[in-house]
């Protein structure tokens, strides 16, 4: 299990609820005042569905779905699909929130230390392959207990 402080947040830094968090595991949120988005902010400012998240190890991928009071990331109104990471704000309309993002920080201090980086994302192609994968440890195993068993027996 991961720790709290590992999983992506939005921290609301203004309004009615300052200081809530709201966590964001990976894959896509929606953030509005309605009933159907996945993060709920009691806001007047924030339209009933106003943003998509898309929450992945790099970053969050923001994208306005046609909010009245729109998106800014630290400032700047946002005119299509944009990347955010660890610290940077979010405002829908007044109400503001900060994105604690602990692994987009570590790829952003690897990358600025001319450090690559890769995901590995698993596809399950070992489930669909029957666990054919698990047959060279078990050997391997085997074959220990094997070399014990005729030790203990000289």
């Amino acid at each position: 299990m991961a720790s709290a402080r590992s999983v992506p947040m939005l921290l609301e830094s203004n309004g009615p609820h300052a200081g809530r968090m709201h966590e964001l595991g990976y894959g896509r949120h929606v953030l509005g005042r309605g009933s159907d988005a996945s993060v709920q902010l009691d806001h007047e400012d924030v339209s009933r569905r106003h943003a998509e998240l898309e929450v992945s190890p790099e970053g969050v991928l923001v994208r306005d779905l046609e909010s009245k009071n729109g998106v800014r990331i630290d400032g700047q109104s946002i005119r299509g699909p944009t990347r955010m990471v660890h610290g940077q704000s979010l405002a829908l309309g007044d109400l503001a929130l900060v994105l604690s993002h602990p692994a987009s920080q570590v790829t952003s201090v690897l990358a600025r230390a001319g450090e690559t980086t890769m995901t590995v994302t698993d596809t399950g192609e070992d489930a669909r392959r029957g666990g054919a994968s698990l047959w060279l440890p078990l050997a391997g195993v085997l074959v220990f207990g094997a070399l014990v068993a005729a030790m203990l027996w000289l």
